[in-house]
């Protein structure tokens, strides 16, 4: 019974580290859920801000992709990177490369919502999406590789040992 419930365990940890760990494809799935959550913050305002509060849907663009970036920070960083870095110097740090890669995106974003909307004539919700899903491919190799890459959190490392003594 005890060489059975190892191989359980074995199995569980394994299956934790493939899911929690440094595999791309769920690394990868982890960011696209939570720029599925993003998005759906930045659509959500933006039409809130559109219908219910009259703003021109520029304005309401860019302040909807506001509130979506400080959504994106917290799940990016602590869900998808798996980045428990809290020392004040890293996390300013990460926070202010996000910024500019989120600030680069709203220009970007009002640029594609301008020639989606006026230009190609799109209704605004199916330009924003459009505008989220191109800025989106962009962004995950920016913040894998220049603002949560590179720092291995303690929930990995642990994990890792936990394997590594499973198996032994």
């Amino acid at each position: 019974m005890e060489e059975k419930e190892k191989k359980t365990q074995s199995a569980l940890t394994r299956f934790s580290v493939l899911l929690n760990g440094e595999n791309p494809v769920f690394k990868l799935c982890r960011y696209l859920f939570s720029g599925g959550i993003g998005t759906a913050v930045n659509l959500g305002f933006l039409y809130l801000f559109v219908h219910y509060c009259n703003f021109h849907y520029l304005t309401g663009a860019f302040w909807s992709f506001l509130i979506s970036v400080l959504v994106s920070f917290t799940l990016q960083k602590f869900w998808t990177f798996r980045n428990f870095e809290r020392s004040e110097a890293e996390v300013k740090r990460q926070a202010l490369i996000f910024f500019g890669v989120a600030l680069a995106n709203l220009s970007l974003n009002t640029l594609l919502m301008y020639f989606f909307v006026d230009i190609l004539k799109l209704w605004y919700m199916l330009a924003q999406f459009i505008a989220a899903g191109l800025i989106a491919i962009s962004s995950f190799f920016v913040y894998r590789l220049f603002v949560f890459g590179n720092t291995n959190s303690k929930h990995e490392i642990q994990i890792s040992k936990s394997e590594t003594n499973s198996n032994i």
